[in-house]
C-alpha cells in the first residue's frame, strides 16, 4: 500500500521535529513499511563525503541505513548568502523543480515518506520555499510539532495549520513535546479540548525528557574546538549540569554532583585538587569532565592525577567567563553517536504518539 507522505513540521525551532522524524521513521519500519526520508530545505550542514547536507538527514541516514543519495534526501542547504542572492535573483519555479526531482528518485520501491520541515509553517517563504510550499508541492499531509504549554502551543499550531491549509495541505494533528511531567495530565486534557473546538486533533502529547538534553563532552568539545588535554577514552561521559569553579574549594565542594562539568582556570590546582579527590573518592559524584581556561595546562603532578582520575580534560585558550558562555550557548541536537538518545527519543514516540492514528490519515 503507498500512503501519501507526511511532513513534520513545527511551531518553532528545537520543538522535536527531529525526536518525531525518529520515532515515526521507527513506527513505519515495524510495521513491515519500506520508509523514505527527506529534509528538502535545511540550514544546519555536516560535510559527507565532500557534499553538504541537513545534519539530520546525516543523523536518519546513519541510525536507519537509509538508501537513496544524501544529495536528494538534503537538496537545498541555505548557506549565508542563500536567501539574499534569490531574493534577487528569485527563481521559485527552479528550487520547486530541484526539491520535486529529487522526491521522485527517493520515493521508488518505497512505502511512505517522512519529511522534515525547518522550523515553523513560514520559514523559507523569503526565496518561494515556505514548509507549506514544500508540502503542497510533494501533496503531503502535515503534523505540527509544538512545545509545553496551552495557550501559546494552541495559537502557534493554529497560525501553522492555517498557512498549510492556504495551500491546501491537510493537517493530520498535532504533537505538544516538552510538557513539564508535574502538569502532563492538565496540559494534555486542556490542549486536546482546546485544538477540538478548532477541529483539530492532538496525535501526541509527550513530556520533557532531561536526558534527551545532556550532550557528551566529546560533543561539547568539537561544538567549541577544544584542545583534548587527557582522557580521550572518556569523552561520551554525559554532561548534566556544569559549574564555573572559580570559587575557594571549600565552597565549591558543595556544587560537585553526578555528571558535572567544571570549567575553572588551568592554574587553579587547588580547586583541580579538590575535584580529583571527589572523583577518586569510594562513593559519588562521579564527574563528567574538566575544562581548563586562559590556555593554562597545570603543572605535571596535577595532570597526571587528573589521567588517574580517568575524566577528559579539555583545554581552552579563551577566559573562564567567555569559555563558560559559549558552552552554555550551545543547543545540542541528537546525533549519529548518541546511541542512547536515539533509542529513548523512538521509545518516547512509541508511548506518547498515536502512530497508528497517524498512518490511518496518510
Amino acid at each position: 500500500m503507498k500512503y501519501q507522505p507526511l511532513y513534520i513540521a513545527a511551531t518553532g525551532q528545537h520543538m522535536g521535529k527531529t525526536t518525531a522524524a525518529l520515532g515515526l521513521f521507527r513506527a513505519m519500519q515495524d510495521r513491515g513499511l519500506r520508509a523514505g526520508f527527506m529534509k528538502p530545505v535545511g540550514q544546519s550542514y555536516v560535510v559527507v563525503d565532500g557534499d553538504k547536507v541537513d545534519e539530520d538527514v546525516a543523523l536518519i541516514r546513519d541510525t536507519f541505513h537509509t538508501d537513496g543519495a544524501l544529495t536528494d534526501m538534503s537538496p537545498i542547504i541555505v548557506e549565508r548568502g542563500f536567501t539574499e542572492e534569490h531574493i534577487f535573483a528569485r527563481d521559485r519555479l527552479r528550487l520547486r523543480r530541484q526539491v520535486q526531482d529529487s522526491y521522485a528518485r527517493l520515493t521508488d520501491e518505497k512505502d511512505v515518506m517522512i519529511i522534515e520541515g525547518t522550523g515553523h509553517a513560514g520559514v523559507g517563504a523569503c526565496f518561494g520555499l515556505s514548509n507549506a510550499d514544500v508540502a503542497e508541492a510533494l501533496s503531503c499531509k502535515a503534523l505540527i510539532v509544538s512545545g509545553g504549554g496551552i495557550g501559546r502551543p494552541i495559537d502557534e499550531i493554529a497560525l501553522s495549520a492555517a498557512l498549510f491549509a492556504s495551500r491546501g495541505v491537510p493537517t493530520i494533528g498535532a504533537v505538544l513535546n516538552k510538557v513539564l511531567p508535574a502538569k502532563f495530565d492538565k496540559v494534555k486534557r486542556v490542549v486536546t479540548a482546546g485544538l477540538g473546538n478548532m477541529g483539530m486533533r492532538l496525535v501526541g502529547c509527550a513530556p520533557f525528557e532531561e536526558d534527551l538534553t545532556y550532550p557528551t563532552v566529546g560533543q561539547i568539545k568539537g561544538h567549541v574546538k577544544l584542545e583534548l588535554l587527557a582522557g580521550e577514552d572518556h569523552l561520551q561521559n554525559r554532561v548534566e549540569q556544569r559549574i564555573v569553579a572559580a570559587m575557594k574549594p571549600e565552597h565549591m565542594r558543595q556544587y560537585l554532583h553526578d555528571r558535572t562539568l567544571v570549567i575553572t582556570p588551568g592554574d587553579r590546582t587547588d580547586n583541580l585538587a579538590v575535584c580529583i579527590e571527589e572523583q577518586m573518592g569510594d562513593g559519588p559524584p562521579r564527574l563528567a569532565g574538566f575544562v581548563l581556561t586562559g590556555g593554562l595546562v597545570p603543572p605535571g603532578r596535577i595532570m597526571e592525577r587528573l589521567r588517574q582520575a580517568r575524566l577528559p580534560v579539555l583545554l581552552s585558550n579563551e577566559d573562564t567567563a567567555t569559555a563558560a558562555r559559549r558552552i552554555n550557548e550551545i543547543v545540542f541536537k541528537i546525533e549519529p553517536s548518541d546511541v542512547d538518545k536515539i533509542a529513548a527519543a523512538q521509545e518516547m514516540v512509541a508511548r506518547y504518539v498515536d502512530t497508528n492514528l497517524i498512518l490511518s490519515h496518510l
